[in-house]
């Protein structure tokens, strides 16, 4: 297949490049990652392609939604273009001005009571997204924010941002955000990113949350954000700068912050880990998170060694292949076990 002249659409059409997005496996992983090795001035078009078949994985409930928003549209564009339609009555039936206009009234009378109830209904729902484990998602906000959501995670928002009110997410798990900058007076300017433990309050920025086992980490690469740590006692405001990271564990109040390579906490959005003196056990627990396994390793001195290096995280077989050789350990997955041994 000779795909130099697709567009994102005829890419995100074709089944190959489909089942890559949502069924990778071992041949479509080589086929893709080498095509874009190859072809890297296709990189825009294949991005696009890949959001736009993730946003239409839509659960069954939000294609619902999506239809009553399409309905909502219609009954809009019908009134606004006075296009009512009458109930067809039968000539015998001859009507009189006067009921012809008791039928019209009430059509208006439901159609507005319509409008206004669907209206209601679908500007007042949350907007949920979930990740599998293994799974990867980008995600567009309505001010045009990008997140990047981590496998084995949730970001939810209100589906209606109020223009006086600031902007404002849920997370559970990791995500990467870059936040799209407003004017420092608009109300709307302030963005913030809300876990159990925390709120990061930023204005436009470039970030990584982690929020996992009552612990968040915050990384920043570019700009500067304040962390609200309400269930810290006594609460806590700390700004930081890029190239910092705070981790904060409500469960012992302990809060550490340090000087990091920011861009290193986010690689996981390239497909990849960038590891500096990782323990085997805290690689062992990313596994876990990221992919849904139960690791063992049960030889207690692998657990402290550790590898500065970087891991690929498309798919947990290559993962392991790589970390086998780097280690010199035999690795052996049963069911939803994987056990590492010398």
């Amino acid at each position: 297949m000779d795909y130099l002249h697709y567009t994102a659409l005829d890419f995100a059409l074709d089944e190959h490049f489909q089942k890559w997005i949502l069924c990778p496996d071992e041949e479509t992983d080589s086929f893709w990652d080498t095509w874009q090795l190859q072809h890297p001035e296709k990189r825009n078009e294949l991005e696009e392609a890949r959001q736009t078949i993730h946003a239409l994985q839509f659960k069954t409930d939000l294609l619902l939604e999506e239809q009553r928003h399409r309905m909502l549209q219609n009954i809009l564009s019908s009134i606004q273009k006075k296009e009512l339609i009458l109930p067809i009555v039968k000539e015998e039936k001859k009507l009189t001005w006067y009921t012809n206009w008791k039928h019209i009234a009430a059509g208006l009378l439901i159609g507005t009571f319509a409008v206004s109830s669907i209206s209601y209904w679908y500007l007042n729902q949350q907007v949920s997204y979930a990740t599998k484990y293994g799974e990867i998602r980008r995600i567009t906000l309505p001010d045009q924010t990008k997140v990047t959501l981590n496998a084995h995670s949730t970001l939810h928002f209100e589906r209606n941002w109020q223009s006086d009110k600031p902007r404002e997410v849920w997370l559970e798990g990791e995500a990467f955000f870059e936040v799209t900058k407003k004017t420092p007076h608009d109300p709307a300017a302030r963005f913030q990113v809300h876990t159990d433990d925390l709120t990061v309050e930023v204005m436009g920025t470039k970030f990584n949350v982690n929020q996992h086992e009552h612990q968040t980490a915050v990384s920043l690469n570019e700009g500067k954000i304040q962390l609200k740590l309400e269930t810290a006692k006594p609460s806590k405001d700390i700004l930081m700068v890029p190239g910092e990271m705070v981790k904060f564990s409500e469960t012992n109040q302990k809060i550490e912050k340090i000087t990091i390579q920011a861009e290193n906490q986010s690689s996981w959005t390239k497909n990849f880990w960038v590891l500096t003196n990782t323990s085997l056990a805290e690689i062992a627990k990313r596994i876990e998170t990221t992919y849904g396994y139960e690791v063992s390793i049960t030889n207690e001195q692998l657990l402290s060694e550790s590898i500065t290096g970087v891991l690929p995280t498309r798919n947990i077989k290559n993962l392991l292949d790589v970390l086998s050789t780097t280690y010199n350990v035999k690795i052996q997955i049963t069911n939803n076990r994987i056990t590492i041994s010398k």
